[in-house]
């Protein structure tokens, strides 16, 4: 696909058995929402559980966090944890975060920030289930879990969730829980990688100045006076969501040559 796209248009990676990019855009801009106002370059030292089956979600996610300062902390049995290796290799990010890898779920989630889970039986894997729910039992997010948790932890899932498989009602739809908001990113998200692309076409001193702004803006910058504006007009509905600029200094370089962007 990259060498019949190749000088014609852009690739964006919506899914893939190795990764999942955008996912981990919009569940960076939910974390920056809840702990650094929105600011990604404020999230260095927060703590990230993923508990069960690691998955492209989880690789993805952990690429994204390494890079931005996150303590990334991955609780899987043996079969379902993280590997080096792949287009996307959270094991190679040279990043101020730390990846840790535990065998226990409490080993993971205990003084946790975040608690990020993923469905155990993924699209494709329906024959696994039974050997699946069994192997993994001990991973599920439940109120005994996050009870080791920090006290403002928050709970996320990439959705949809499998009700007591890897989650509990009562932690998905606790007051902790943040996958709707998770949902209301994703829009966003794909607007700020559409954006991102298109930035890269630009000429070059188009894109020197485009750059410069990002800097100014510290990552992430939004149409909110013109968004404001239309609202105003319209009288009706809720404000547009966000549409935030992607700065490379935190989209990984992976990001562009292999998993999520192939940008003429």
């Amino acid at each position: 696909m990259r060498a019949a796209t190749r000088e014609r248009m852009s690739l964006i990676n919506l899914l893939s058995d190795a990764a999942h990019p955008t996912e981990a855009v919009a569940d960076v801009l939910k974390i920056a929402e809840e702990f650094s106002k929105g600011d990604v370059t404020g999230l260095a030292g927060l703590e990230v559980a993923y508990v069960g089956d690691a998955t492209n979600v989880t690789r993805s996610l952990a690429v994204a966090l390494l890079r931005l300062g996150v303590n990334v902390r991955v609780g899987s049995p043996s079969g379902y944890q993280l590997t080096p290796g792949g287009v996307e290799d959270p094991f190679e990010v040279e990043g101020p975060g730390s990846l840790r890898l535990c065998e226990r779920a409490d080993e993971a989630v205990r003084g946790a920030d975040v608690v990020y889970t993923d469905a155990w039986v993924s699209m494709g894997f329906e024959e696994e289930s039974a050997r699946r729910r069994h192997d993994l039992a001990s991973f599920q997010v439940n109120e005994e879990l996050m009870g080791l948790a920090k006290d403002r932890a928050i709970v996320m899932h990439c959705l949809p969730a499998h009700r007591g498989d890897e989650i509990t009602n009562e932690v998905l739809d606790g007051e902790q829980s943040r996958v709707w908001g998770q949902v209301f990113h994703r829009r966003s998200a794909m607007i700020g990688v559409l954006r991102w692309i298109k930035g890269e076409s630009m000429t070059k001193t188009q894109r020197q100045h485009r750059i410069g702004e990002l800097i100014d803006h510290d990552v992430i910058s939004t149409a909110a006076q013109d968004r404001g504006a239309t609202s105003r007009r319209r009288h009706r509905g809720p404000p547009r969501p966000r549409s935030p600029v992607i700065s490379k200094s935190w989209v990984p370089s992976r990001f562009v040559t292999s998993t999520a962007l192939v940008a003429s």
